[in-house]
Formats: C-alpha cells, structure tokens, sequence
C-alpha cells in the first residue's frame, strides 16, 4: 500500500505544488518536501529538472552531477529495491542528458552514456510500475531508435548506388584557405568523412578517426571531413576551426555552403557518412562497412592487398 502511495504521489504533477512561486521559491519549497519527507521521490526529480534547467555551465552540471548521484546512491542504499525510486532515477538522468545537449555537442560521449544509463533503468522497472512521465520517456526512445534505423536503411539505400562507380568530383576550400579539388588526391586512399559538431554520433566517432589517422597518414592515405554545420547550424569557418582545432582534427576539413552542394552531390541524408575511395578514384566501400572497428579493417585490407600485388 505504501508503495502504491509512492508511485501515485510519482505521477502528480507538481504545477499544483509550485503555482504562482518564483523559481528561488519553487526551489526552497521542494527542498522543504524532501527533508520533510525523504521517499517523496517526485520531489527530487522535480527539484533536479529545475535545477538544470538553470544550468549554464558545464562546470555546474559536474557539481550536480555528483551531487545527484550521491543522494541517488544514499536513497538507493536506503530503500533498496524500489520501482517508484527508479522512475525517480530515470526522470532525473533523462534531464540531466537533455540539459547536456542543450549546452554543447561535444559532451556526446557523455550524452550516449547518459542515454543508456537511464534506458538501462527502465529496462528493469515492469511496465506497469513505470510513471506516466517514464512510459512517455521510453516511447519517444523508441520512437529515436525507429528513426536511427530508417535512417540507416536510407543511407544504405542512397549509398549503393555509388559503389564501385568513379567518386563525383567537387572543388572545395579547406579551412585554412587552400583550395583544390577531390581528383587532385587521385592515386591516393581517400575517405570522405560527412559530419556536423551538432551530431551526437559524428563527433562519438572523433577519436576513432583520429587513430585512423595517425595510423594510415603515411600510407598514401588522405581523410577529408566535410561538416554541414553551415546549412544545419549556421556555423561560420571560425566558430568549426576552434571546433577541430580543440578536437585536434589535423586533416583537411572542409565547411559545406548553405546549398549543400557537396552533400546533395553525394545524397547524404543521415550523419556520419563514410566513402571509402581507391587510388583510381573508384568508391570501394559505403557507411554501412566502414562503422566502428570496420574502418580500420578495411583500411587494412586496402593497403595488405596493395603490397601483396
């Protein structure tokens, strides 16, 4: 019954509770509930989407992020196996990644933690003790999931048809000025890398083409990374070369216009895309063989079946 009590007291919303009140006093007024009364777990994830809906740091979202993780472990320490505090623990990471991505794209390692850490919890909360607020969380992550995977069949889709046919051919300028063009680099492995700072799994992928990078970079192999932050973000040339600059992105990058000409010359519709080109200038290999630990084992594979010839 007293579990029961929890969850109902869960799915109330708190506009009620905090009506007419400044945020200062909605604040003090739910740290009241939750020292009055500690298994009011609504109240704790109320307070904390507040909080981090003031948040403007990342500084300050450190702090809280220990902060709310340590009175989560001391509550989860407390009551134990608890569907009511789970719910709690799950509105309160949801936000805690929103808030992440609303400051700057480059916490996506962080968010796609994030991510997983509270669709972990759900996961093992049953679906008739989930909230409201919790059932609503994980059908927009499905609804995310869909959309990844109709995403990848269009990328699929759209791809195929470059394989194993010539590279189009674009002229572009590079952001420290150097203009050329792709069939410039013919005789060398090129990979065309499409992105954006504003991609969550683009800017994931940042180490790994790192490594490849520093791996391949005298083999004859050359990587061109072509962000859409101009047409998507209305990023200017500076704003993306602090951006690489701080991400130590040492290989040519290239600032799409706001026509998207190179992006519509290649049909990308879902970021990151990959082309993986030979020496003759011949699309070897799409996105769908070039994710992850692929990359490098095409590359691999590239370069062994050169020297055995």
């Amino acid at each position: 019954m007293k579990s029961m009590i929890i969850i109902f007291m869960i799915v109330l919303s708190t506009t009620a509770f905090t009506q007419g009140l400044s945020t200062s006093e909605q604040l003090k007024k739910l740290t009241k509930e939750i020292e009055n009364n500690p298994n009011s777990f609504w109240a704790y994830s109320s307070y904390w989407k507040l909080k981090f809906s003031l948040t403007g740091s990342f500084d300050t979202l450190a702090l809280y992020k220990k902060e709310f993780e340590d009175q989560l472990l001391a509550l989860r320490n407390k009551y134990s196996e608890n569907d009511s505090l789970s719910n709690c623990e799950v509105v309160i990471y949801y936000n805690y990644g929103r808030t992440l991505t609303s400051l700057l794209s480059n916490t996506a390692m962080e968010w796609m933690s994030i991510r997983n850490k509270y669709n972990g919890i759900i996961a093992k909360i049953p679906e008739e003790k989930r909230t409201e607020e919790v059932n609503k969380i994980y059908k927009g992550e499905q609804q995310i999931s869909e959309q990844i995977k109709i995403q990848q069949k269009n990328l699929n889709k759209s791809a195929e048809e470059f394989l194993n046919k010539p590279a189009p051919d674009f002229e572009f300028e590079t952001l420290d000025g150097k203009k050329t063009k792709l069939s410039d680099y013919k005789g060398k492995v090129i990979l065309l890398d499409f992105w954006g700072t504003w991609c969550a799994p683009c800017v994931a992928e940042i180490p790994t083409l790192r490594k490849i990078h520093d791996e391949f970079k005298n083999k004859n192999f050359e990587m061109i990374s072509i962000s859409s932050d101009a047409f998507i973000k209305k990023l200017d040339k500076n704003k993306l070369q602090e951006f690489t600059q701080n991400k130590e992105m040492i290989w040519p990058q290239v600032l799409d216009d706001d026509e998207q000409r190179i992006h519509k010359l290649y049909k990308i519709n879902s970021w990151p895309s990959l082309f993986l080109i030979n020496e003759k200038g011949i699309i070897i290999k799409t996105s769908a063989d070039l994710r992850g630990p692929m990359l490098g084992n095409a590359l691999k594979d590239v370069f062994t079946n050169k020297s055995s010839k």
